[in-house]
């Protein structure tokens, strides 16, 4: 196991998987975290926060490795709880990308969660999450392109080699690419966990 401050065993059936649509199925990265957790047990812990309202453990990050963990039939994960409310925690994970890089689009998305559901605006989000204007500004374009999780946002997108990897926070050209590449939008769905 880890060897993270504060990092325990929590059942998984305590996690809430709020952010679960924000982010891109990946199967064969989450068969590589199944074998090497078979081989070498948890070595990362996910992450949650405490829900202040509903008590629950909202997962903020591990999405991928709680996948992994299921396939093997576990029944808790390591995860390192952090006693804060959603919206900073979700910003620092965004801050400082703990376990991966994120796509594009899962930025995105979780863009559109601090900002929708969490009442921040464009500027404090990017503030939050330690982004500069640009960014900021770029990933805001793009999210006016990307229909929410409760609007049907995990139904469509465009394929990754479509173009998906050239439609994040990105320059001018790569925006323009992108409109003409999200104009074929549903034609060739993304596979979402």
């Amino acid at each position: 196991m880890g060897g993270y401050v504060g990092a325990r065993q929590v059942d998984l059936h305590r996690l809430e998987l709020r952010f679960e649509a924000t982010r891109i199925a990946d199967t064969a990265a989450v068969q590589r975290l199944t074998e090497s957790i078979r081989t070498s047990g948890q070595l990362v812990a996910c992450i949650a926060a405490d829900d202040q309202d509903s008590g629950a453990l909202l997962l903020i990050d591990g999405y991928r490795r709680l996948s992994a963990l299921k396939r093997l039939g576990a029944d808790t994960a390591l995860v390192q709880c952090w006693h804060c409310p959603v919206g900073p925690a979700l910003a620092q994970m965004l801050a400082h990308s703990f376990s991966r890089a994120f796509d594009p689009m899962e930025e995105a998305l979780m863009l559109r969660e601090l900002i929708d559901s969490l009442g921040l605006s464009q500027r404090e989000a990017a503030r939050q999450c330690a982004r500069d204007v640009s960014w900021y500004s770029a990933a805001w374009y793009y999210w006016g392109t990307v229909p929410g999780p409760g609007a049907g946002g995990a139904q469509w997108g465009i394929s990754r080699l479509g173009g998906l990897t050239h439609c994040g926070p990105v320059g001018a050209r790569q925006q323009r690419a992108c409109q003409s590449t999200t104009g074929q939008h549903g034609k060739r769905p993304l596979k979402y966990a």
